[in-house]
């Protein structure tokens, strides 16, 4: 792993770089609140022309598929980096609404330097993210899908700007004196370890995150893609409104259960360590087939939180049998010994 300290416009604005936030992370979470705070830290720093930390950004090189072009997997840091993305988006649209320049700096430097990378976007959102974010850059309609987050955080950095005494100069100063560490991981570093270590602080990610994060991120890009769309999307979704993964979690513990039956989770905390475990230990054959399985298994236990079979307390629950394209019962192991 590479380290060194580096000013954030510095490393976003280096020439023929793109970063790429791969599919197993997770969607943009910050709210206006955190926002606020990063803008009053800008603000801060534009004033006293202080240098302003604002952590760590790991990465990892791409497989270059565009000419002239080299891409980054953030594999930590995504957060605060989009967040900074939108408010120079924001800020670019400001400018180039107002017709203002502060120095040398127009709208058409922002965008040409920070925001876009040729033919293509500085910065590549994963899923839905991606596609609200390059309406918001480009001035075209919004997916069917929309990042509400994504709009929401870029009109409050934009409402920022229109508020009477905004000091554009004093923005652009605070931009310049943002640190940050960054760490370009190297062929022989282990991306996931180094994902789980780093992710224990903080909003802790749940049990579904975690699973996601490992299927996936020793994949290429694109296979990435290909199979968060065939396997891992249908699971993620077809819970509906699962606040905190909460229901996603619980079928993946009853999977395990059923699955790796000589070892018992005594709690929801075990879960992820578990799974490694199984993975590691015991499974043998590709991850897409476990993937298949996993989503199947998902599938079948939806359904069951819809029939509120798993609420009023069941031990058993209704499966559809994919091999034999019936329906079946399925009693899995410990369930009375409060696993779940």
């Amino acid at each position: 792993m590479i380290t060194q300290q580096e000013l954030f416009l510095e490393l976003l604005g280096k020439r023929g770089v793109q970063f790429v936030i791969p599919v197993f992370q997770r969607v943009y979470s910050w709210n206006t609140e955190q926002c606020g705070e990063l803008w009053l830290d800008v603000m801060r720093s534009g004033r006293t022309k202080n240098v302003h930390f604002i952590g760590t950004l790991l990465y990892s090189k791409e497989p270059v598929r565009t000419e002239g072009i080299e891409r980054f997997a953030i594999i930590d840091g995504q957060q605060r980096t989009t967040t900074l993305t939108l408010l120079l988006a924001a800020f670019e649209k400001h400018l180039r609404t107002t017709g203002k320049k502060v120095g040398f700096v127009d709208a058409d430097f922002i965008r040409n330097n920070y925001l876009m990378v040729g033919p293509e976007h500085k910065l590549v959102l994963s899923r839905t993210d991606r596609h609200t974010l390059f309406a918001l850059m480009d001035g075209t309609d919004m997916p069917e899908r929309v990042s509400e987050r994504v709009v929401t955080n870029f009109q409050y950095f934009l409402n920022r700007m229109c508020e009477e005494g905004f000091d554009a100069e004093r923005l652009w100063e605070g931009m310049q004196h943002l640190l940050l560490i960054s760490a370009n991981l190297a062929g022989e570093d282990r991306p996931q370890l180094i994902f789980e270590s780093l992710n224990a602080r903080g909003t802790p990610l749940t049990t579904g995150d975690m699973v996601r994060n490992y299927l996936l991120i020793s994949e290429s890009r694109e296979e990435q893609e290909r199979l968060y769309e065939e396997y891992w999307k249908p699971i993620e979704t077809m819970f509906g409104d699962d606040p905190e993964s909460a229901k996603l979690n619980a079928g993946i513990r009853a999977w395990l259960t059923v699955r790796f039956v000589k070892v018992h989770i005594h709690n929801k905390g075990e879960t992820y360590s578990v799974f490694k475990t199984y993975v590691e230990d015991e499974y043998e054959g590709p991850i897409e087939d476990l993937l298949i399985e996993l989503r199947d298994f998902c599938l079948m236990w939806s359904e069951n939180y819809k029939s509120h079979d798993v609420m009023t307390g069941s031990k058993e629950f209704r499966s559809w049998d994919w091999a034999k394209g019936k329906r079946t019962t399925l009693v899995p192991p410990r369930f009375s010994q409060g696993g779940f």
